[in-house]
């Protein structure tokens, strides 16, 4: 389970979501990952969050991208021998996908980060989006997840308001699915509930899910437990995703504002609009309950893996916050004891941290890591 630090969201306030309409531009979504967190379930803690991001950097070697958008080492990736999306390089680390083409370094490299990818790198994905944005990257899609665990949204109220007035959208079509178990303990049980609007060409789609039968779903199918989740609790998640055109649009708003107009941009897409305040679609309010939906709720930050720390920012912090006790110690027990507090540390360094030091050492001319080799030093 993974611990996602959470930033108060502070979109419309309700009082005045009623009255606010965003623009009626529109957005697919069959890609179901996300991050479980039960101690939401029954309580008002709906979230927001990026939950796909895929960007193109043109004129920018895979290192550097590495280090510049994800915060990371090139030394953790791993070349595959197959490439992606027309790229000749394929590097990976976890769920992070670089493409890239050795060969012609003018084609750029391309990130593809689902949601476990995004908490695998050491960035928040709203900054990589803001880097990117204002580098010129092109985006091949953005997905923004809201996850509702309150209860509010279940498939018989959705079908109620879908096939209703209500509904205010730039789709034409809408499909429900519905699909249930034929066998085992579940049989003739729903295996998924959801309305999936627009289709796969658009340039945005929408899709609403039960995001908890999705889970157990591909538990029963892995052969692996049911996830652990309280009685009569409920999770359902709206997704919305943008393409091409679409997508550079949202970013520009990602990186002007973060996720702090999320609930607006997912209205530009599809929205819930009271029939008897107007006649006129365009003046309606918005839905009581779809406006408390859209304009509450936390931001969920990505990226929680630490930046890497050069050996210099290391030396730096020492320096500032250690060099005392390091010369009482030092004085009053001698120098074998520091000795032996820096042969201990380096002895409990793993490899892969020896790596990235290595990465990120800059030595000054003539001086290289073979100016010091302590035996249990692997340099």
């Amino acid at each position: 389970m993974k611990n996602h630090s959470v930033t108060r969201l502070s979109v419309v306030p309700p009082d005045h979501a009623l009255h606010v309409q965003a623009p009626l531009f529109a957005a697919p979504r069959t890609c179901n990952t996300g991050a479980l967190i039960p101690k939401a379930f029954g309580v008002e803690l709906n979230s927001f969050k990026i939950d796909w991001l895929e960007m193109t950097v043109q004129d920018c070697l895979w290192e550097d991208f590495v280090v510049k958008y994800l915060g990371l080492s090139p030394d953790v990736f791993t070349e595959q021998d197959f490439g992606r999306h027309g790229y000749v390089n394929l590097r990976t680390y976890g769920n992070v996908q670089l493409c890239s083409t050795d060969t012609k370094p003018e084609r750029g490299t391309k990130v593809i980060l689902p949601a476990s990818a995004l908490d695998e790198v050491a960035r928040d994905s709203c900054e990589i989006i803001r880097l990117g944005f204002s580098d010129g990257a092109s985006f091949a899609r953005i997905d923004i997840a809201y996850d509702d665990y309150s209860g509010t949204l279940t498939f018989d109220r959705l079908k109620q308001h879908i096939y209703s007035d209500e509904l205010v959208t730039r789709f034409r079509t809408v499909e429900e699915k519905c699909p249930r178990w034929l066998s085992g303990d579940k049989k003739y049980q729903p295996s998924g509930e959801g309305f999936v609007f627009g289709s796969s060409a658009s340039s945005r789609t929408c899709v609403i899910y039960n995001k908890k039968l999705e889970q157990e779903y591909r538990a029963i199918k892995a052969n692996q437990p049911l996830p652990e989740t309280p009685d009569g609790a409920r999770w359902w998640r709206v997704e919305c995703r943008w393409h091409k055109q679409a997508a550079l649009v949202l970013a520009e708003e990602i990186a002007l504002h973060g996720l702090k107009n999320a609930g607006s941009v997912i209205r530009g897409v599809i929205d819930f609009r009271d029939p008897d305040t107007d006649n006129r679609t365009t003046r309606r309010e918005i839905s009581s309950w779809w406006a408390r939906l859209m304009s509450t709720g936390e931001i969920i930050r990505t990226g929680i893996q630490k930046p890497i720390t050069t050996i210099t920012r290391k030396l730096q912090w020492l320096m500032r916050s250690c060099r005392k006790a390091i010369g009482q110690v030092g004085v009053i027990l001698g120098e074998r004891v520091i000795n032996e507090i820096m042969q201990q540390g380096a002895l409990e360094t793993t490899q892969e941290e020896w790596s990235m030091l290595r990465s990120t050492y800059k030595p000054p001319q003539r001086v290289g890591f073979t100016d010091f080799q302590p035996e249990w030093a692997p340099f």
